[in-house]
């Protein structure tokens, strides 16, 4: 729970979890990837304003890119919103994602067990 973990900025896990998820993010080395990996950052770096960890990400690959490159183009009918990670796993794997646990109240604590 980032809430609780990072509400002191004085402590030693506060510097500690800003190099060692830095060191990741900002690795051009390591690449991330995900479905709206970009906007997550940037909801992480507006939520914890004192963390720089968050900013300047690189190596980030956007599965929804890749899916509206490589899946949609011979796709006749024009897309204008990006598909949706459930969508994709449904049209790849055959099976929808299960929602059901991350659409939480991230708010309210302490947060369920998964």
């Amino acid at each position: 729970d980032l809430q609780t973990l990072l509400k002191d900025n004085n402590n030693g896990v506060f510097r500690v979890f800003n190099d060692t998820v830095g060191t990741i993010i900002r690795s051009k080395k390591i690449i991330k990837i995900g479905h709206g990996v970009r906007q997550d950052l940037k909801e992480c770096s507006r939520s914890f304003p004192l963390q720089t960890c968050f900013r300047e990400p690189q190596s980030v690959i956007e599965l929804s890119s890749i899916w509206k490159q490589t899946f949609q183009k011979g796709n006749k009918r024009k897309v204008t919103a990006p598909a949706s990670l459930s969508l994709m796993g449904q049209e790849l794997l055959g099976k929808p994602l299960d929602k059901r646990k991350a659409m939480s109240d991230w708010a309210r604590r302490p947060l369920a067990k998964a």
